[in-house]
């Protein structure tokens, strides 16, 4: 038996089945250099594993005996050395992670052959287990180490170069170190190289991508999507919208892109005017001020509104006591419609509409033409109460004259340029010549003495009166040399009445009540500010002293004048806020500080 032993041990020691043994023994020593060169041996063992696989298939019939004599040895040594190969297969699984992926194909098959023969043995059915992890790694490591002797010769042929390369390493080094190095080595350096690798490659990069792609769908749904950011609205490219419709056609923005609110606009594009409520939302179907917004909210115009009763004219707003829609209706004072006017039909009302000019307001046919075509009345109408009202144009227009010569102080030629004027009189010059020769003004060039010519008082020297008692001391003139009516004259000590005689006592007593009882008059129904009360005091010829007395004693809400002035503007005329704010600062016509107006508009809204 012993021969037998030493003679199949030559024989099985060309090929890789007989060392069966001296893997088992030098498990250890291999354990590390596979563990250093784990990349590069990798494939050697598993091009070997193929051709050792058949030959112990065939020889574990002829030596039964033997194998299961070292069956024991073995079973212990992999069960010995599996904790050792067992934390280099499980340090190596990091680094190769992705190269035993490709070997567990090639592997896998050798493992399923061998099982086949040690089938009928109950032994080798716990021996696959072990072996199949340290089979791989240790047969191709001790194969060299008998090779480099015997197998120069017969093995450079099929394995020269597999062969020489792990010859040489292996054989020095398991030997002497085969304790201090396994420990060291393959703990070390499987453990950094397989954490950074697969850990910082793989790992960053899908969740550093999947971070970026976040952000980034994220601001491109940002610009995508269009929508307010305060008063503002972005589009869908990011920029602002400014003078225009947004949202839906819901809502307008300024030419600073802000949203418009309680405001009137004009948009150029419809060409109509729009009014946005306190939410920014256009009006429709509802008046605001004399303006009706229809059910698109544009403006109307030169049309029935609010179901008919109404009528609105050129410029949207509605129409009052007059006839309309090319004057086949009447809309009375409240600006109803008006079902059967009290003329009976719009000749006879143009008749004696001009019938009522005609008795007081001495105009010229051209005059009085132009204003019954205001009203409303159609042309033919107008014609038909023109050629019925039997004027006395010649008569009006000296009347027209008399009325120039009372109140100014104007020549005869000034007098006829008036009465000739397309603006003014609009009489003939037929009229006007006839007016002029009828008046016995005194010549050109002539002096007047102690007569009143017109509103104007001429003294004994020719000379106009300025600033004093005239007529005996009944009538006073001021600085332009027009007789005062309805004032406190002389400094504020004496009071004119409506007929410009100076009362002997004032029916307020004196001119600080009197100025008080003014002021209050105003502030009742005329909503001004301090400044034009002020003025408008002065004008009367209130002494600045009694005027300051009045101010200070009225206690009036000049916030509240400014707002209900500013509802005024919005009632009686179709501007914006910013032109209502203009209006109220002015300093020709509101004369409110910049803080009342600020109130009225902040409190306008939409009434």
């Amino acid at each position: 038996m012993v021969k037998e032993n030493t003679t199949s041990a030559p024989n099985q020691a060309e090929k890789p089945k007989t060392p069966a043994q001296n893997p088992a023994e030098k498990s250890k020593t291999p354990a590390q250099n596979p563990a250093e060169k784990s990349k590069t041996p990798a494939q050697n063992p598993a091009e070997k594993s193929k051709t050792p696989a058949q030959n112990p298939a065939e020889k574990s019939k002829t030596p039964a005996q033997n194998p299961a004599e070292k069956s024991k040895t073995p079973a212990q040594n992999p069960a010995e050395k599996s904790k050792t190969p067992a934390q280099n297969p499980a340090e190596k699984s990091k680094t190769p992670a992705q190269n035993p992926a490709e070997k567990p194909k090639t592997p896998a098959p050798k493992p399923a052959d061998k099982p086949k023969t040690p089938a009928p043995k109950p032994a080798p059915k716990p021996a696959p287990k072990p072996t199949p992890k340290p089979a791989p790694k240790p047969e191709p490591k001790p194969a060299p180490k008998p090779a480099p002797k015997p197998a120069p010769k017969p093995a450079p042929k099929p394995a020269p170069k597999p062969a020489p390369k792990p010859a040489p390493k292996p054989a020095p080094k398991p030997a002497p170190k085969p304790a201090p190095k396994p420990v060291p080595k393959p703990a070390p350096k499987p453990a950094p190289k397989p954490a950074p690798k697969p850990a910082l490659k793989p790992a960053p990069k899908p969740t550093e991508k999947a971070k970026e792609t976040t952000p980034k769908q994220d601001k491109s749904q940002s610009k995508v999507q269009s929508g307010w950011v305060g008063n503002y609205y972005l589009k869908s490219d990011g920029k602002r919208a400014k003078n225009e419709w947004v949202d839906g056609g819901r809502y307008y923005v300024n030419s600073d892109g802000k949203k418009v609110k309680s405001d009137w606009i004009y948009d150029k594009k419809h060409g109509s005017y729009y009014y946005l409520t306190a939410e920014g939302s256009s009006a429709r179907n509802k008046w605001v001020g004399n303006s009706y917004l229809k059910s698109d909210g544009k403006m109307a115009k030169n049309e029935w509104v609010d179901g008919g009763r109404y009528y609105v004219d050129s410029e949207g707003k509605m129409v009052r006591d007059k006839w309309v829609d090319g004057g086949r209706y009447y809309v009375g004072y409240d600006g109803v419609r008006q079902p059967k006017p009290a003329d009976g039909n719009q000749y006879n009302a143009a008749l004696r509409r001009a019938k009522s000019y005609n008795s007081w307001a001495n105009m010229s046919k051209k005059a009085l033409y132009d204003q019954l075509m205001f009203h409303g009345f159609s042309s033919s109408a107008v014609q038909y109460a023109i050629d019925h009202l039997n004027a006395d144009y010649k008569a009006n227009a000296l009347a027209k004259a008399r009325e120039y010569r009372k109140y100014s102080n104007i020549s005869k030629t000034e007098i006829y340029d008036r009465l000739t004027s397309s603006w003014i009189g609009k009489f003939t010059k037929e009229e006007a010549n006839y007016a002029i020769q009828k008046l016995n003004l005194p010549s050109e060039g002539s002096h007047v003495r102690n007569k009143w010519v017109g509103a104007y008082y001429y003294k004994p020297d020719g000379k106009m009166a300025k600033n004093e008692w005239v007529d005996g001391g009944r009538y006073y003139v001021d600085s332009e040399g027009k007789m005062v009516r309805d004032k406190w004259v002389d400094g504020g000590r004496y009071y004119v009445g409506y007929d410009g005689v100076r009362q002997p006592k004032p029916a307020d007593g004196n001119q600080y009540n009197a100025a008080l009882r003014r002021a209050k008059s105003y502030n009742s129904w005329a909503n001004m500010s301090k400044k034009a009360l002020y003025d408008q005091l002065m004008f009367h010829g209130f002494s600045s002293s009694a005027v300051q007395y009045a101010i200070d004693h009225l206690n009036a809400d000049y916030k509240a004048n400014a707002l209900a002035k500013a509802r005024e503007y919005r009632k009686y005329s179709n501007i914006s806020k910013t032109e209502i704010y203009d209006r109220l600062t002015s300093s020709w016509i509101g004369k409110f500080t910049k803080e009342e107006a600020n109130y009225a508009i902040q409190h306008l809204g939409d009434k």
